[in-house]
C-alpha cells in the first residue's frame, strides 16, 4: 500500500510542478486589501488604457478620458504581452504595492493576457489524473486479488 501512496504523491507533485503557481483572483473592490498579495501572481479583470506618457493603466471603469484617469482606482501595467484591441481584459502578472505621495500605488509586472478557462482546465486536469490514479490502483488491487485466489 505504501507504493501506491508514493505513486499518488509523485503524481500530485508532477501536477504542481507542471502547472506552477496559480494566480490569485482579485477585483478592484479588493484594492484596499491587495497589500497582502504584494509580490504574488494575481489575475484581475478591467479596462486597459494608454496614457499620454505611453504608460498602460488597468482601470475598473470603461470609456475613461485622460482627464479622469487619476480619479478612479488603477493599476499600472508594465511589460505587457498582449493586444490592446479588447475592451475588457483579464490580466495576470506579479503585483507590487508601494506608497507614493498620493497613497498606495499598484503595479503589475510582466503582465500578460490571462487564459480565460485556466481554472477550468486545472480542475479537468486534476480530475483526469486522479481518476487515472484511482483506476490504476483498483486494477492493481484486483489483479493481485485474482492471483491470490488462483493460488489458493
Amino acid at each position: 500500500m505504501k507504493k501506491y501512496y508514493l505513486l499518488l504523491c509523485l503524481m500530485y507533485s508532477c501536477i504542481v510542478a507542471l502547472h506552477g503557481e496559480l494566480p490569485v483572483e482579485v477585483s478592484f473592490f479588493d484594492l484596499p486589501k491587495l497589500e497582502q498579495h504584494h509580490e504574488k501572481e494575481i489575475r484581475i479583470r478591467g479596462f486597459l488604457y494608454e496614457t499620454i506618457n505611453n504608460e498602460l493603466i488597468l482601470s475598473s471603469r470603461p470609456k475613461l478620458k485622460s482627464c479622469c484617469l487619476d480619479k478612479f482606482p488603477k493599476i499600472y501595467v508594465h511589460n505587457f504581452q498582449g493586444n490592446l484591441d479588447k475592451k475588457v481584459v483579464t490580466v495576470e502578472g506579479k503585483l507590487f504595492v508601494s506608497k507614493d505621495n498620493v497613497g498606495l500605488k499598484y503595479e503589475l509586472q510582466n503582465a500578460r493576457m490571462a487564459i480565460e478557462n485556466k481554472s477550468q482546465t486545472s480542475i479537468l486536469l486534476i480530475i483526469v489524473v486522479l481518476g487515472s490514479a484511482i483506476a490504476l490502483i483498483f486494477y492493481i488491487f484486483n489483479r493481485s486479488t485474482k492471483e491470490r485466489t488462483a493460488k489458493a
